[in-house]
């Protein structure tokens, strides 16, 4: 309130469009709704992309390796240099490969050793018999 010469009181009231300040705020929750959605589908692929290479690829090498080994092929090493627990089950599974390969192999030269033994075995076996029968 204001006084005027004569005890008249005054107000003055004075007027302003609110119209730019409200365009601007929704303009902004536009722009923070867009910039919202655009992060977290950035962030979104990241992870995928991330998750991907950290554990999609280490397990995909795995599930070759062991269709490999399945086949009796054990050739090739399985290299994952990740310390954590996919590199360490790689790790091991590497070591199981190592003895289960050196177990096979041992296999594979005793059983061609019997094999010979056994060629062996019948050529004395054939020769005695004909010296028999000669006899």
């Amino acid at each position: 309130p204001m006084s005027t010469p004569g005890s008249r009181k005054a107000a003055l009231e004075t007027g302003e469009s609110l119209e730019k300040e409200v365009a601007f705020v929704s303009a902004n929750r536009t722009t923070m709704a867009a910039s919202t959605v655009a992060q977290t589908g950035l962030t979104g692929l990241l992870a995928m992309g991330l998750a991907v290479w950290f554990v999609g690829r280490p397990v995909r090498l795995l599930r070759d390796k062991v269709r490999r080994v399945t086949t009796g092929d054990f050739s090739g090493d399985l290299t994952i240099l990740q310390q954590d627990e996919i590199g360490e089950l790689a790790r091991e599974l590497g070591e199981m490969w190592r003895r289960i390969h050196e177990a096979h192999r041992r296999v594979m030269e005793e059983s061609e050793a019997r094999v010979t033994t056994l060629g062996q075995i019948r050529n004395v076996t054939d020769q005695m018999a004909r010296s028999f029968k000669e006899k």
